[in-house]
């Protein structure tokens, strides 16, 4: 980012937006699938909208609008990410699809799935099976369909799998560290906010390309309270990398039992059992 883009009035993101040097920025740093004049009509729709834009310094604004196009996630679009005002700056948060979007655009996964589990459901890990766990649903309308825990699946197209589960008291734990877990989607889309969460785990496991590097970034900003810093139990997964399930791994010796894991999870009907990547 330029020093002249730093030192703009922060009054002035209207016409920050609508300068041509501005209009070039967009240009250098957008993936070649987007054009610069939408982006740049579409953010002018936003802070139209969102006159608490209008209140945050201009360089957080900027930041938070340059990272996005770095990311190639337009925001407010789709749930792929948010510019959210928090006092007089500017936060990037990235949504549920734009997770999928940055993995989808890694060209490794070859497909994915993000499901909850009930407390009524059949679930178990098993590390001997191809497809490491068994999900059998519980679709008695009378059942308890309370919520124990989420899980994501990715197979690579190197051919490898790995799973990873997070079971909901895990995810409360999360949410009380978030900038916004008593308000916002965590109140009010819970369970996506969940599947979210143990994406944003899954993400550690992935080839890492700049886009998910810095994603992961911003992921691990969203979770931490200003001025906490985040201990051991809470670190991001690479530094205890041992002590959670990984896939692939060596198939288990004949007389080792299958990990069995029961779940309580209240599972949003979602359509991305297994998205195609």
């Amino acid at each position: 980012m330029t020093t002249e883009i730093q030192t703009q009035p922060r009054k002035d993101l209207i016409g920050w937006l609508a300068a041509p040097a501005t209009l070039e920025e967009f240009r250098k740093a957008l993936p070649a699938v987007m054009t610069a004049e939408r982006w740049t009509r579409s953010l002018q729709t936003t802070a139209r909208k969102n006159p608490k834009l209008l209140q945050c310094s201009l360089a957080s604004v900027q930041a938070c609008i340059m990272t996005a196009a770095q990311l190639g996630l337009e925001p407010n679009v789709q749930g792929l990410c948010y510019l959210i005002p928090r006092g007089n700056e500017c936060t990037l948060i990235i949504g549920y699809e734009g997770m999928l979007a940055l993995m989808r655009r890694s060209g490794e996964i070859r497909s994915f799935s993000a499901n909850i589990v009930r407390k009524s459901d059949t679930f178990k890990i098993a590390r001997h099976l191809e497809v490491p766990f068994i999900h059998e649903e519980n679709h008695d309308p009378d059942a308890d369909d309370s919520m124990v825990g989420v899980y994501c699946f990715v197979r690579l197209k190197s051919g490898e799998n790995f799973i990873e589960y997070m079971s909901k008291k895990q995810c409360d734990q999360i949410r009380s560290r978030s900038q916004s877990g008593s308000s916002g989607p965590w109140k009010t889309d819970y369970e996506q906010m969940c599947r979210k969460t143990v994406i944003r785990r899954a993400f550690h496991y992935l080839p890492k390309s700049t886009d998910i590097v810095q994603a992961l970034e911003l992921l691990d900003d969203e979770e931490r309270v200003p001025g906490q810093t985040i201990d051991a139990t809470h670190a991001p997964l690479e530094t205890v990398k041992r002590g959670a399930l990984r896939i692939p791994m060596a198939p288990p010796a004949a007389d080792e039992e299958v990990e069995k894991v029961s779940i309580d999870v209240d599972a949003t009907d979602a359509d991305d059992n297994e998205l195609p990547l």
